[in-house]
């Protein structure tokens, strides 16, 4: 079976920003979580693989993965059931060679617990 070429196209929606960051908007035909960050990985220095539930940053939030020049230096334990979830929107913030990419997906999104969520992100967790 071919391989298909996944295509990415950054529309920029806002910014920059005080920090040096802006918005973006994705437009892919990446199928999956997994296909789409195969693609991306690499493309900047750091970045931040989320997978959002709401509008806004949520509690029930999930962070996936973050990757230092192009290799994933922390993921969630259940890395690969989320990367074989279909993808509904994909937006990003970031600037500076940081990224973060915030996923929404079409399939129910599994519970993190908090603790796991912090240490993927930030590598490190607030007591």
């Amino acid at each position: 079976m071919e391989e298909k070429e996944i295509a990415i196209k950054f529309v920029h929606t806002g910014g920059p920003f005080g920090d040096c960051t802006d918005n973006y908007d994705i437009e892919t035909n990446a199928t999956t979580v997994g296909e789409f960050m195969s693609a991306v990985l690499g493309r900047d220095n750091f970045q931040t693989f989320c997978i959002r539930r709401g509008n806004g940053i949520s509690s029930g939030d999930v962070c996936m993965a973050y990757a230092t020049r192009g290799k994933i230096t922390r993921k969630a334990t259940n890395y690969d059931s989320l990367s074989s979830m279909k993808i509904a929107q994909v937006k990003v913030n970031g600037g500076w060679g940081n990224m973060t990419y915030d996923v929404w997906v079409e399939d129910e999104l599994p519970a993190q617990d908090r603790k796991e969520f912090q240490m993927v992100y930030w590598g490190y967790t607030f007591d």
